[in-house]
């Protein structure tokens, strides 16, 4: 199986035009249902935390906007700052969460290592357009107390010294 190379993944039509040709049920083509189904796939439950955190303090926000290098998960557009929710395992954090599978240790060390050298990229390229940035990992979610303290500190108008 091929994806067909005329199909942009970014319209729904083109991803109905895609589960047809797969065979999907009708119900499944459907280009609004398609666009949930995206949208849902997007919201992780870190992400979700954070998220909801961030909402509880009073913070408006943005989500995943096109326009910025990386697709940040929360953009405060007022405040020119994102924060990214990244996965311990895919973007090889150094908690136990962040270790290299057993079997085929090779494709996983230069897949995960791409992902960690594009993240810094993105960081950069944020960074030189005037935007803070913060990278909150899916092991610093458990704790709630914790990451409300830490988004606090970083949403925060004081000025770091």
């Amino acid at each position: 199986f091929s994806l067909p190379t005329t199909l942009s993944m970014n319209k729904p039509e083109s991803l109905a035009t895609l589960a047809a040709s797969v065979g999907a049920p009708s119900y499944v083509r459907h280009p609004r249902l398609l666009g949930w189904v995206r949208e849902i796939a997007a919201l992780t439950t870190p992400e979700r935390i954070v998220r909801s955190a961030a909402h509880r303090m009073g913070f408006r926000f943005r989500l995943h906007v096109a326009g910025l290098p990386g697709r940040p998960d929360l953009v405060f557009p007022s405040k020119h700052k994102v924060i990214f929710v990244h996965g311990c395992f895919w973007h090889r954090h150094t908690c136990k969460r962040g270790t290299l599978p057993a079997s085929n240790i090779e494709f996983w060390r230069e897949k995960l290592e791409r992902n960690k050298r594009r993240d810094r990229e993105v960081v950069k390229a944020l960074t030189r357009a005037g935007w803070e940035v913060m990278v909150v990992w899916e092991c610093e979610t458990r704790n709630a107390e914790k990451l409300t303290r830490r988004l606090g500190v970083f949403l925060s108008d004081a000025v770091e010294p």
